[in-house]
């Protein structure tokens, strides 16, 4: 084979191998594209969502919308009135629920109305979303109580120790368990909530690299799956479903405390 055909055909050869990289990276873009313009949809979406809700429970006639749209000055006093409703629902329930107060920033375990736990939350970051909402799909959401649907954790909800039955009194005297108290387990969750909401909860202090590690792996995966749900709902041509977060820091001790107390379904009240 002479050397000018050597070279066309090299130069064929490239010319495919820029065209399929050329497609290759529109492909990229375009899929790109559309993602984060799902992604930009997504919130709008569930702020309609809200909206014809509001229609269908015509909410207009409660209380607590009158004083909203009369007297923007007693915005407290309505937020207040819809965030005693949610607490007196959830007494109804035998189970104990979250109520989180973002106002005076206090995370407390209740039940029957009776806290039985309270906790200070060192800092505390909401979505954007949330500023977004009008006052009446503010009073629509957060009139009740939500229900738990998931949590995900890194550390174990029921922690269990195996132990071997011993063959005497005299062995059972040696194997007398006691727990180590000086070990803390890196603390990181989220709960998720039936409307939609996701709570997060962190410990508001990293003591090493195990807990630097440990939070940015719960992070990766909780983001990987999010990624993973929004190409599920691309495929099937659907806005992805939007969750607005609420992330809060808190002490480890009470961070495992709240979660290991409530339930699987447990009911949560919020007051932003």
């Amino acid at each position: 084979m002479s050397l000018v055909s050597k070279t066309s055909e090299l130069g064929l050869k490239t010319k495919k191998k820029n065209k399929l990289t050329f497609t290759f990276l529109m492909l990229f873009l375009l899929l790109l594209s559309i993602y984060i313009t799902t992604s930009i949809l997504a919130p709008i979406k569930k702020l309609d969502s809200l909206k014809q809700k509001n229609e269908r429970l015509s909410i207009q006639d409660s209380s607590a919308y009158l004083l909203f749209e009369k007297v923007p000055k007693l915005d407290s006093l309505a937020k207040e009135e819809a965030f005693l409703k949610s607490r007196l629902s959830m007494t109804e329930s035998d189970s104990i629920g979250i109520v989180l107060d973002l106002s005076d920033s206090t995370i407390r375990l209740e039940l029957h109305g009776v806290t039985i736990h309270c906790a200070e939350i060192q800092k505390y970051k909401t979505d954007r979303f949330f500023n977004s909402m009008d006052k009446q799909s503010y009073l629509t959401m957060f009139s009740a109580p939500f229900s738990t649907v998931m949590q995900t954790s890194s550390i174990e909800k029921e922690p269990l120790t195996v132990k071997r039955a011993p063959k005497d009194s005299i062995e059972a005297a040696k194997s007398v368990y006691m727990p180590d108290t000086n070990i803390k387990p890196s603390m990181f969750c989220s709960l998720d909530l039936d409307s939609g909401i996701r709570i997060y909860l962190f410990q508001d202090s990293l003591s090493g690299k195990k807990d630097w590690f440990e939070k940015n792996r719960f992070i990766l995966r909780d983001k990987i799956a999010i990624f993973f749900n929004n190409c599920y709902s691309l495929l099937h041509f659907q806005i992805p479903e939007y969750k607005p977060e609420i992330v809060l820091y808190l002490s480890q001790k009470d961070a495992v405390a709240i979660y290991r107390a409530i339930p699987a379904n447990a009911l949560v009240c919020v007051r932003l």
